[in-house]
């Protein structure tokens, strides 16, 4: 166990920053939580006032890529003011940052995707990360603030909001009929568990400069093979309707390359997709917050 530190958390109240709160206070660290539920606007700057912290983990986004084509000025404005604002936290704390980016390489030139292939503004949530890390890259060069780069590929697990690809398919299937546009396209999945482990070790390990690494399970399933996974997982005889239609900017196959983060941060994913499926469909719909103990997946030590 690393010494315990105090970390904030940017977009604490949101369904990765819950599952991290609850994890670092486990393993026996002082979280400081910002967050809209707590009055804490992230692009405003003058309401960031908590406190003293050793780290901070920024999350705080607008996330859902679709919307990101019609309210592309906000995903910008909020992404970008609000990667700049937590920069500036970390500066006047001289404390280092873990930026949650995201997937941002586009149509893969090459699988498995490494931390070296080419990026590309391919969407314009993925633009506005793009330029989350150059931020990260500028305060790191102009005021030797180090951060680390974390890029999860597709992130699931209880509590996602439900126009996620994985909550309509698991809604659907409680609900007897899912619906989706098509069965093709193959993307790498990783559970939130996974993700938040990945998150606190980078924030428990000391660093210098500007380190960038790819959160994902390293395997890829097609929209299809989730559909019919969840089904056997859930022992369910929903029926299943595609309406063809490709979703704008679609990528068809995506999987990544770890090495580097099971290398340099001793990190590894832990959560096959059928215990992760298993993770959603056993939770309490009406719990208001998630809880690390009540999913189907083994704890691991801290």
């Amino acid at each position: 166990m690393a010494a315990s530190l105090r970390i904030a958390i940017t977009g604490a109240s949101g369904f990765i920053g819950r599952w991290l709160d609850r994890r670092l206070t486990e393993v026996g660290h002082q979280t400081i939580c910002i967050s809209r539920r707590l009055g804490h606007d992230i692009c405003d700057y003058n309401s960031l006032n908590v406190g003293r912290f050793d780290v901070l983990i920024h999350l705080a986004a607008m996330t859902f890529v679709p919307n990101s084509v019609d309210q592309n000025r906000e995903f910008f404005h909020t992404n970008m003011v609000g990667t700049l604002n937590a920069l500036e936290l970390c500066r006047e704390n001289d404390a280092p940052i873990v930026y949650a980016s995201s997937y941002v390489y586009g149509p893969p030139e090459r699988l498995p995707i490494d931390e070296s292939h080419r990026v590309g503004p391919w969407n314009p949530y993925a633009a506005s990360k793009l330029q989350g890390e150059e931020l990260c890259r500028s305060f790191s060069q102009l005021f030797s603030l180090p951060a680390r780069i974390l890029r999860p590929f597709n992130v699931y697990g209880p509590g996602q909001k439900s126009d996620f690809l994985i909550p309509t398919i698991v809604n659907g299937i409680r609900a007897g009929h899912v619906e989706l546009q098509t069965p093709h396209p193959k993307r790498d999945f990783v559970h939130v568990v996974d993700v938040v482990e990945a998150m606190r070790f980078a924030a428990e390990q000391t660093w210098q400069g500007v380190e960038v690494y790819n959160v994902a399970s390293g395997t890829s399933h097609s929209v299809q093979a989730i559909v019919e996974l969840a089904q056997a997982v859930a022992q369910s005889e929903a029926t299943v309707a595609y309406s063809n239609l490709d979703r704008q900017f679609q990528v068809m196959d995506v999987v990544a390359d770890t090495t580097l983060i099971r290398e340099r941060l001793n990190w590894q994913p832990t959560v096959s997709l059928a215990m992760g499926l298993n993770s959603i469909l056993a939770v309490d719909e009406s719990a208001s917050r998630p809880d690390w103990d009540s999913i189907p997946i083994h704890r691991r030590a801290a």
